[in-house]
């Protein structure tokens, strides 16, 4: 016959002394400071292509328009005004370049 077990409730916000020291499982331990980028791959010069030209479009209407101070909306009655003529995607996404951004 197994020996009885005492049983009692525990109060929330009560601290209770525990009968038996509780000793860290392998993941509780401190973990290891993570490695630095540097130890994984060395530096290198990463060649991510040539420079955009200054027509190409690179800004999206979001981006455009916070760089200008003026509403998304204010670009679009631009372009329908002809005073703007941004490049589009395939899906009609406007992309407006630096020269753009200058007129």
């Amino acid at each position: 016959m197994a020996p009885k077990m005492r049983r009692f409730r525990l109060i929330p916000g009560v601290a209770y002394p525990l009968e038996f020291p509780v000793q860290r499982t392998p993941s509780q331990e401190t973990p290891p400071l993570p490695l630095r980028a540097e130890t994984i791959m060395p530096p290198q010069d990463l060649d991510i292509g040539p420079e955009p030209e200054v027509s190409q479009g690179v800004y999206v209407i979001s981006v455009t328009a916070r760089i200008l101070h003026m509403h998304p909306q204010t670009l679009r009655k631009y372009e329908r005004l002809g005073l703007v003529n941004p490049s589009r995607s395939n899906g009609m996404v406007r992309y407006y370049s630096d020269l753009d951004i200058s007129r």
